[in-house]
């Protein structure tokens, strides 16, 4: 029998520091705060970040062995958060407020509700506080237009469109309701959704100030209602040149600019408005000037060095990944990866992913533990038993990838599939193993996609990526083919060459 868990509930303030402590390179923490009571080396801390939905960031172990560190090696944070509401539907009874204890068997029906939680969560119109859920459905939908994602649906019979879309209460920004498809409404409910302004905004060519995306359009006219994200400033306009006039306005810093209303799609082509006239231009996204020098030279491939010792310590009780474990070099290069990935992936898939993990977390300490928790679903996964489910999704996922494309493989798991702490960047890492059937620079791998090349992409040519949307993949699979064609380069080579530009490895 297992000794008691004991759970202590911990949070941070303020928030977006909170969150950025977690999913940043390089935060601000100037006046960042961990609050969490007294505790005993081996106890969990579930950090719940404050907001109008509180939810859960991550669980993590107290550190055992070092007074000088916190906790020991991170699980990694959810992305989406686990809402407390929804833990505590589950419960049948209110959490306390953090920092607080709980006690031994309320701290194992916490971890039991929570990873039930992150694994199917409880719909946002079930715990909603804010009357959204209430409010009525069958508003009037003049133009059958979600108001965040402009996606239209007056193609679809009545029925379905009114099923489609949903009234939100809105904001003091974009008033008192508006209509939102339902995906938008759903993100808007999200516990670490910044808000409707985030999501509307978010897309949008930073400030020329002050780089903040709250950025309102304003045109000219006088439309029937309001429109989200747009301020009309009127039907005259007094200056020669309309193209001297301004069209942008920071809601932050106050500044005001003009610029080209342009739209770079998925193929690359950009379209849009200039001024009050609308072109298209055939052009593509240039590829940056030092992405265009790696493109043209061969790749060489550095290895991962791992702790073999701290990888056998937490999934070497896993049946078949000893073996496995042992028969690694050293240093693992993908392409080594890669070719054991294959041979072993469809009778021994478990080692599979841990080989894929101690590439992809290229030495990293939290790596081994994280890895554990994912495949035994398990806090303290030592010892713990593998999971047929997470063995099970890993499986169907790299079938569908294989089958069907890498953008299916995402769409698996990143919804019907998704594995509890397997975030979008190591679960692309797994498709981009297993569709590379042992060859890295395959036309059918899937390029992996990271907080980092994230930024990158923003920083280099102003293009937005959210993790965990199956869309925006698609997006970045398209780009990155586009630009490798020209070098004859496969979108997962031109990822490696954007990896190594970002670690400085020439």
């Amino acid at each position: 029998m297992s000794d008691p868990i004991t759970v202590h509930l911990g949070t941070g303030t303020p928030r977006e520091q909170f969150l950025a402590f977690y999913r940043d390179d390089e935060p601000n923490l100037d006046q960042f705060r961990l609050s969490y009571p007294d505790y005993e080396p081996g106890d969990l801390v579930a950090w719940i970040v404050p907001g109008d939905v509180p939810a859960v960031l991550n669980i993590e172990e107290f550190d055992v062995h070092s007074p000088d560190t916190l906790v020991v090696d991170s699980a990694g944070w959810n992305i989406r958060g686990v809402a407390v509401a929804g833990i505590e539907r589950r419960l049948g009874h209110s959490l306390p407020v953090p920092p607080a204890t709980l006690d031994p068997v309320t701290s194992q029906l916490f971890l039991d509700a929570a990873a039930a939680e992150e694994s199917d969560p409880t719909p946002w119109y079930l715990i909603d506080t804010t009357g959204c859920a209430d409010g009525d459905q069958g508003m009037a939908r003049h133009s059958w237009e979600c108001a965040a994602c402009h996606q239209r649906f007056d193609h679809l019979p009545l029925l379905q469109a009114r099923a489609a879309l949903q009234q939100h209460h809105g904001s003091e920004l974009f008033g008192s309701s508006m209509v939102l498809c339902a995906s938008c409404h759903a993100m808007v409910h999200d516990p670490f959704s910044g808000g409707l302004s985030e999501l509307i905004m978010a897309h949008r060519p930073a400030c020329t100030r002050c780089e903040c995306h709250t950025v309102m359009h304003l045109e000219y006219g006088m439309p029937p209602g309001p429109v989200p994200g747009i301020a009309f400033t009127g039907c005259v306009v007094l200056l020669n040149n309309p193209s001297d006039a301004v069209n942008r306005h920071c809601l932050t810093c106050d500044n005001t600019w003009f610029e080209d209303d342009t739209v770079v799609g998925a193929d690359g082509t950009i379209t849009g408005k200039v001024g009050r006239h609308t072109a298209t231009v055939s052009t593509r996204v240039m590829v940056p000037a030092l992405l265009s020098q790696y493109l043209r030279s061969p790749t060489y491939q550095r290895g991962s060095a791992y702790a073999i010792g701290r990888w056998s310590k937490w999934v070497g009780h896993i049946p078949g990944v000893s073996d496995v474990l042992q028969s690694l070099p050293e240093s693992l290069k993908c392409d080594d990866a890669a070719q054991l990935i294959d041979r072993i992936a469809h009778d021994n898939p478990a080692a599979a992913f841990v080989v894929a993990m101690i590439w992809g977390h290229h030495g990293s300490g939290y790596g081994p533990y994280r890895t554990a928790q994912i495949l035994t679903g398990e806090h303290k996964p030592i010892g713990a038993e593998l999971s047929p489910s997470v063995v099970d999704r890993l499986v169907r996922s790299m079938w569908i990838a294989r089958d069907e494309g890498a953008v299916e493989g995402y769409r698996y798991l990143n919804n019907a599939g998704a594995i509890p702490r397997l975030g979008s960047d190591f679960f692309t890492t797994w498709l981009f193993f297993v569709t590379a059937r042992g060859d890295s620079t395959s036309a059918d791998a899937a390029p992996i996609l990271d907080a980092l090349v994230i930024r990158w992409l923003r920083e280099n040519i102003g293009m937005r990526i959210r993790p965990g949307q199956t869309e925006d993949y698609n997006r970045y699979l398209t780009q990155l083919k586009n630009w490798g064609d020209s070098y004859h380069r496969t979108p997962a080579e031109v990822e490696e060459r954007i990896f190594s530009i970002i670690h400085g490895h020439g």
